[in-house]
């Protein structure tokens, strides 16, 4: 016969802690931004150019003369053939000194002489210039003036509204428990 036996079974109180999980929101206002700015401002001036141009020495080089230069022109002339005269009468005067044996006398001989000696000038006119007109160029002139102001700029942030939930935590207690059982113990017999 097997004897009974007492079996025991215990557990220990406890304590439950449940804990809610906690949310967290963030809202936040959009940023103010403000820009002012003033339009830039440009200012031209403009100076125009000229061009000059001076034909007396081309025309002059064709034959084509002012009244100022010609004159000259002819004034240069007569002063040549002045000069030129005067040297060939001081040449031709001690010749004539000699002269008593000539056929035809003094007269005939100064015809003869004159003929001889006469000269022509021509004054021409040439289809082309020898030399280009003189040309002044002065170029024209635009003038810039700009004044520009930098943007003012205003920026204003919003804090953030920041929200946090928490739920409460649940505490529970289990009190703590026993069993007792009896095992074996069959009865003498039977």
């Amino acid at each position: 016969m097997e004897m009974p036996r007492l079996q025991l079974e215990s557990s220990p109180a406890r304590f439950e802690i449940r804990n809610g999980r906690a949310s967290l929101s963030i809202h936040s206002q959009p940023a103010r931004l403000a820009i002012e700015q003033t339009a830039a401002r440009i200012e031209l001036s403009h100076e125009p150019g000229s061009i000059d141009v001076d034909y007396t020495k081309a025309r002059a080089s064709m034959g084509y003369y002012t009244p100022t230069g010609f004159a000259d022109r002819i004034q240069q002339l007569t002063d040549k053939l002045r000069t030129e005269g005067i040297a060939r009468i001081v040449e031709k005067g001690d010749y004539l000194a000699d002269v008593a044996h000539h056929r035809g006398g003094v007269a005939a001989w100064s015809r003869s002489q004159m003929l001889a000696h006469a000269t022509r000038h021509e004054f021409g006119i040439a289809f082309l210039p020898k030399s280009p007109p003189e040309i002044s160029i002065q170029p024209s002139n635009l003038g810039t003036a700009a004044s520009y102001d930098p943007p003012r700029i205003q920026f204003e942030a919003q804090r953030p509204m920041i929200e946090v939930r928490t739920l409460e935590n649940e505490i529970s207690l289990i009190p703590p428990s026993l069993r007792i059982f009896v095992t074996g113990g069959g009865s003498a017999g039977g």
